[in-house]
């Protein structure tokens, strides 16, 4: 079988898993760093009892977890609460740059070409 091409990867460095595949950086666009990361939410409102266990709860998973990840070619982070919110913040502050200097808004789709071979 022949591989004909591959998608980058988003993040900074290349995942120990397909480790042939580049970085988006690595394929021509410098700095780009925009890793996949998931993270728990709750509702706002939610009572603090609930948080707490839930905060138990993961942590109690969360070496299973980081293992299991790890084997599949992501990158675990732990963080505390309020280290999650300000990255999330720090996430949101680069989308919200990237959106505004590419001209997207919201319910308008930025204008598309067609390629035809020899483009």
């Amino acid at each position: 079988m022949t591989v004909v091409g591959s998608i980058p990867q988003a993040r900074a460095r290349r995942s120990s898993l397909p480790t042939a595949v580049p970085t988006i950086e690595e394929a021509g666009v410098a700095g780009f760093d925009y890793p996949t990361w998931y993270g728990p939410w709750a509702p706002t409102g939610t009572p603090a009892v609930v948080i707490d266990k839930l905060v138990k709860d993961i942590a109690r998973a969360i070496p299973e977890m980081r293992d299991w990840l790890a084997e599949h070619g992501a990158d675990p982070m732990s963080m505390t609460q309020a280290e999650f919110a300000r990255f999330v913040l720090s996430e949101s502050e680069s989308a919200a740059r990237i959106i505004k200097a590419a001209g997207i808004a919201a319910g308008v789709a930025p204008p598309a070409r067609i390629l035809s071979p020899g483009d």
